[in-house]
């Protein structure tokens, strides 16, 4: 879970607008609505029946109540015509809240976080990041060209399922392109998100963007960075090596963001077509000695191409 301060509240603060801009929208048409005579005496004369049915039917008044009802449902049918002459309809009189469990609030009654709470942080994280996540796999659409990636699959649904996992937390996915290890980390990041995990999904491109960006920023733009890429659930970095390598920017920093998730045993996943030796070469030895730690495990893709098979 992401906790710092600046991004929570920045999650509140997002909530706060939405609330705030669909009671402002109800409460502007409601008040338009009132400057017509027809609609202030047919809302009056609405509310006087619906009184006089509430009393007659409690103190067992021997009053027509059913002709009271039939002309309360005409006056509404008036109302809907009404609405209808000013484009409007009756759930416009009623703030349109973003989340309907919660009312924008984040929170149940009960003092629970509401489901849309991660949803709402994931969409601030990414406008922080200045990311937008792909649209990711599914294991349903999982494609398996021999018993091997059957079982890796297998794997993988085994790992969301204990997620977060207690031995084996990073995964580090190698082998030649088209042999179905972004579309691997894809199914994963997917399955965690649609268990509410907080998930960074991030092209190695795009991670050395980020890195630039945190290189002049301000040292409180640079705390919620770090604290984004080091304290979601899970980090995954898509296509490794295919980012320039910026001087004294991306090893370093790519280098202390691992280190920091392996400090807070948070999970990372990196997908890759180079070699060890090729990442030893590029990245360093310390970075490679950090991404092969006792907690990650490397798995090599071999196989047929998967995109060719999937065409």
């Amino acid at each position: 879970m992401i906790n710092n301060d600046r991004i929570l509240n920045a999650v509140f603060a997002l909530y706060e607008k939405r609330k705030n801009d669909s009671e402002n929208k109800a409460y502007e048409i409601n008040n338009f609505l009132n400057t017509d005579k027809n609609w202030e005496q047919n809302r009056y004369q609405i509310k006087d029946i619906s009184m006089q049915i509430a009393k007659a039917e409690y103190f067992g008044e021997s009053i027509n109540i059913e002709a009271l009802k039939e002309k309360r449902e005409f006056l509404k049918q008036e109302r809907a015509k009404l609405l209808k002459s000013k484009n409007l309809s009756e759930s416009d009189l009623a703030p349109n809240y973003h989340c309907k469990k919660c009312n924008d609030s984040g929170y149940f009654e009960n003092g629970k976080l509401c489901e849309c709470f991660f949803d709402t942080l994931s969409t601030v994280c990414e406008g922080f990041l200045n990311i937008s996540t792909p649209v990711l796999p599914s294991f349903e659409k999982y494609i398996s060209c021999n018993p091997t990636q059957e079982k890796l699959k297998q794997k993988f649904i085994e790992y969301t399922n204990a997620f977060p996992p207690k031995n084996i937390k990073n995964l580090i996915f190698t082998g030649a392109p088209g042999t179905g290890k972004s579309f691997s980390a894809g199914c994963i990041a997917s399955e965690l998100k649609a268990k509410k995990h907080s998930v960074i999904y991030l092209t190695a491109v795009k991670l050395g963007d980020i890195f630039l960006t945190y290189h002049t920023a301000s040292v409180s733009d640079k705390q919620a960075i770090f604290s984004l890429l080091t304290s979601s659930d899970l980090l995954v970095i898509d296509d490794l090596g295919t980012e320039p390598l910026l001087k004294n920017v991306t090893v370093e920093y790519l280098t202390a963001v691992i280190s920091e998730r392996l400090n807070l045993s948070k999970p990372f996943i990196i997908t890759t077509n180079l070699s060890m030796d090729e990442i030893k070469n590029r990245y360093t030895e310390r970075f490679l000695s950090r991404i092969s730690s006792s907690e990650s495990a490397r798995i090599s893709f071999s196989g047929c191409d998967l995109r060719q098979k999937k065409n």
